[in-house]
């Protein structure tokens, strides 16, 4: 019930975390919750189902490389969740945030957002494809060139 990090995390007891598959078969992929976390050690609350190895390999110039699971976390400081009703699973009509822009009384309001650590759930709407109203989870429209920060945190506007 526990696995090995090659790096210490941040991470809560509680957090619910996604180990991925060490072979071919992709549904070893599992979801388990964090019981406890010491240092590099994270005890689950129930055993993997599967084996996840995790080893060295070198190649004959003398190369290293490692071939282990990555380990990531499911659990969000926010979470956008959309209402969950009966007709769903036909409709499949999730909620949405939209960033846009707009005018009135000849002043232009252009919105701007920035998302980390946010889970989104029962969200977007499947069906609707016109380019000037997507119905993605997270839609930006008619906001401008946007920056890729790839991640990092509070990165330059």
């Amino acid at each position: 019930t526990t696995i090995e990090l090659s790096e210490a995390v941040t991470w809560a007891a509680g957090s619910e975390i996604v180990i991925s598959t060490t072979s071919y078969e992709l549904h070893e992929t599992e979801k388990r919750t964090i019981a406890s976390i010491s240092g590099t050690t994270i005890t689950l609350t129930e055993a993997l189902e599967f084996e996840h190895l995790s080893t060295e390999a070198t190649i004959s110039d003398g190369t290293k490389f490692q071939m282990r699971s990555e380990v990531g976390l499911l659990t969000r400081n926010v979470r956008i969740v959309g209402n969950d009703y009966a007709e769903i699973a036909d409709e499949q009509f999730g909620g949405r945030v939209l960033v846009g822009a707009f005018e009135q009384d000849d002043v232009e309001y252009v919105g701007f957002a920035r998302f980390s650590n946010v889970e989104f759930a029962v969200a977007g709407q499947d069906g609707w494809y016109d380019n000037f109203d997507p119905r993605y989870a997270l839609a930006f429209m008619d906001t401008g060139d946007s920056v890729d920060a790839d991640g990092a945190a509070n990165a330059e506007e």
